[in-house]
């Protein structure tokens, strides 16, 4: 723009004084935006771009996004290019999910070369969203004309709720049914209450041999503990989907909970489930990363997703259990009850003024 204003004044100058030296420079300033143009739009015309499947995103903290660049063209390299996410066609920055202009950029690519190149993006607000089309522009070589060719690469992708570092009891007492927080089956194993005995066999321990019952019998007798169950949180959302919506402050703190408390569960090994009845969502105990991952995703989608038939109010666990709701109210036997208001006093942190997602 600067270089465009700089060669109206010089044709000003020689139009007005006729210097032959401003029409020297005049012809010089033209003929460099001629030729930058012209290298620029030859070395984006061999461009091909791609966009990488996005990974989990998650509302206020940065999620990466990853490209795909590749130089069709036999002979001509491209300089400077400049990668850029824009909205999708009918939707202006303002309302757009993705907070910035997230931007990466590459300084030389080859002739007949893929190179990968990635950035951050950035969404505030739970739920699901589109990314739209990617601009890769070029000043090259004289920085004084830009050429862009724009790719259509329309991509839904989801952001689940905000997760935040608990305090570290806040699980525990949740789970503190039992000294460790655990409940005996009827199965042997490695528990503490007694289940039976049974005759030695080859490998076991001489610590779990019985050895006055023993002195009665004329075999060696060994002591069976009880097995312990797993340990398991489960949280019963009770959240209508129409009011979740809304990206209500308080449905969206409440989420924020619900996606903390699987957060921490995971980090202590302690199996999760979720149920909320109004959504018709149900599911078993989930003990691995992707299956934490799958109950993130579920929150994400929580109130934009098709719900199914409500299923009425599943039975609440003895210990392990919380329930999830906009409005408190008296705890059941063994289940505790939390709203998004207690998110603030269960933070491991007071949360700082500007501050991103935390643990």
């Amino acid at each position: 723009m600067a270089y465009a204003i700089v060669t109206a004044f010089v044709l000003l100058g020689a139009i007005n004084s006729q210097n032959n030296l401003l029409f020297w420079a005049l012809g010089l300033a033209i003929g460099g935006l001629l030729a930058s143009g012209f290298v620029s739009g030859m070395s984006l015309m061999g461009i091909a771009l791609e966009r990488e499947p996005v990974p989990e995103a998650t509302s206020h903290r940065p999620f990466v996004l990853r490209y795909r660049v590749r130089n069709r063209s036999r002979f001509m390299p491209a300089y400077a290019l400049l990668i850029e996410e824009l909205p999708p066609k009918g939707t202006s920055r303002d309302d757009w999910a993705l907070v910035g202009r997230p931007m990466a950029s590459l300084g030389r690519l080859s002739p007949r070369r893929t190179v990968r190149c990635e950035t951050s993006g950035l969404v505030e607000q739970r739920g699901p969203f589109e990314l739209g089309r990617v601009r890769v522009s070029t000043t090259f070589p004289f920085g004084v004309a830009r050429k862009s060719v724009t790719f259509d690469l329309l991509q839904p992708a989801l952001a689940t709720p905000r997760v935040h570092r608990l305090r570290s009891d806040v699980v525990e007492t949740i789970l503190e049914p039992t000294h460790d927080g655990t409940e005996a089956i009827a199965s042997p194993g490695a528990g503490e209450e007694f289940y039976g005995v049974r005759e030695y066999r080859t490998g076991d321990r001489v610590r779990d041999v019985s050895w006055r019952l023993s002195a009665r019998s004329d075999t060696l007798v060994v002591t069976q503990r009880s097995a312990r169950s797993p340990r398991r949180l489960v949280l019963h959302l009770e959240l209508d989907p129409a009011v979740a919506a809304e990206h209500d402050a308080r449905v969206e703190q409440l989420l924020s909970l619900a996606a903390s408390l699987i957060a921490e569960a995971g980090r202590r090994a302690i199996a999760v489930s979720l149920a909320a009845p109004e959504s018709g969502i149900t599911t078993g105990s989930m003990t691995t990363p992707v299956g934490r991952a799958g109950l993130l995703r579920t929150l994400g989608a929580y109130g934009f997703a098709e719900s199914t038939t409500p299923q009425g109010r599943p039975p609440e666990a003895r210990f392990g259990a919380v329930v999830l709701t906009l409005t408190g109210r008296a705890n059941a036997a063994g289940v505790r009850t939390f709203t998004g208001e207690d998110l603030a006093r269960l933070r491991a942190e007071p949360e700082r003024a500007g501050a991103g997602m935390e643990g």
